[in-house]
């Protein structure tokens, strides 16, 4: 892999990461209900999904999905019903910032935390297509396949982690401003709302999207 390949590269993954998305909200959800520290878990989590998921496309199971109407219908749904799961969860959220964050804190543990982040990667069939129609194109056959994956899936991971952990520093800076009854609960309707909306958006979507 030359240098140009790589800086072509750079710029069309970080449109795809700093475009507001289901692991941002993640993100932002986290940080706001169990402190800027635990969000470490569900970016490494996610982050570690978009290995296994870029890994798998790379495999052919991208292909899989662009060809089976049946796999792509299942990954899509399992996708949408847990998209729509953390929307009611996160709806139903109430109090306070500051007791939610302690409560929250004691009933979630880190690896749970992780987990949430690592089934929304792997749960988002978008992210399969999008490693199985762009990161093939930025790979030379005639150069070694396992160092130009690891480049390019590497620094994709690094630039997700680092936009994630930005979203969630930044919601930690307005807890303050949330810090209070009504104003927490209209949060979590807000953001409950998104991650519903998400789901049912990916239940319409076609199996020609990438």
């Amino acid at each position: 892999m030359n240098l140009s390949t790589y800086l072509l590269f750079v710029p069309i993954a970080l449109v795809s990461i700093c475009s507001p998305g289901p692991a941002t909200l993640l993100a932002i959800s986290n940080s706001m209900n169990y402190g800027v520290r635990r969000v470490h878990y569900s970016t490494l989590g996610n982050i570690i999904g978009q290995l296994i998921v870029a890994s798998l496309a790379m495999m052919g199971v991208g292909v899989l999905l662009h060809t089976s109407v049946f796999w792509f219908e299942m990954v899509k749904i399992a996708g949408a019903l847990y998209l729509i799961y953390l929307g009611i969860k996160q709806w139903r959220s109430k109090g306070v910032l500051h007791a939610h964050v302690q409560k929250n804190s004691i009933a979630s543990s880190s690896t749970t935390i992780g987990l949430k982040g690592l089934a929304l990667a792997l749960s988002n069939p978008k992210d399969i297509f999008f490693f199985t129609a762009l990161l093939p194109q930025f790979i030379h056959t005639d150069s070694g396949l396992l160092m130009q994956f690891a480049i390019l899936v590497g620094s994709f991971m690094l630039f997700s982690y680092i936009s994630l952990m930005t979203w969630a520093l930044m919601a930690h800076r307005a807890k303050n401003w949330l810090n209070q009854e009504v104003r927490m609960r209209w949060f979590n309707r807000v953001t409950g709302g998104v991650f519903f909306i998400l789901g049912i958006s990916m239940l319409r979507m076609k199996r020609n999207v990438v």
